[in-house]
């Protein structure tokens, strides 16, 4: 699956991507800890079809610049906008050379409609 195929809502979806960036906020990073004591993370993956946000349990494969694959993640709609979640991180076998940061999905508004 590339990118720009995810639907609103998906879920068990598996791909490729970059992880292309770390959202700053404020001063701080931007590690979450849940109730587990575990940290989530907010970044932006991409890969030739365009680029999504995501929300993703800390990994040591979440590294900007190196190709991971995820297994199981959910697309979900959070505030109108698609972000990726509840993944596993794996190192991918192969790499994503260029990322087409011209297409965010995650820009796109999604409206839930009755």
């Amino acid at each position: 699956l590339k990118i720009n195929e995810i639907d609103p809502g998906a879920e068990n979806i598996r791909f490729i991507a970059k992880v292309n960036t770390f959202f700053i906020l404020g001063i701080s990073a931007t590690l979450v800890s849940n109730r587990n004591g575990a940290n989530n993370l907010r970044c932006v993956l991409g890969d030739e079809t365009g680029v999504v946000n995501a929300f993703l349990a800390e990994s040591p494969e979440l590294i900007v610049g190196r190709t991971v694959a995820l297994f199981n993640a959910e697309a979900r709609v959070v505030k109108e906008h698609i972000e990726i979640q509840r993944a596993r991180v794996e190192a991918a076998r192969g790499q994503i050379d260029k990322v087409n940061e011209k297409f965010n999905l995650s820009e796109k508004s999604w409206v839930p409609v009755d």
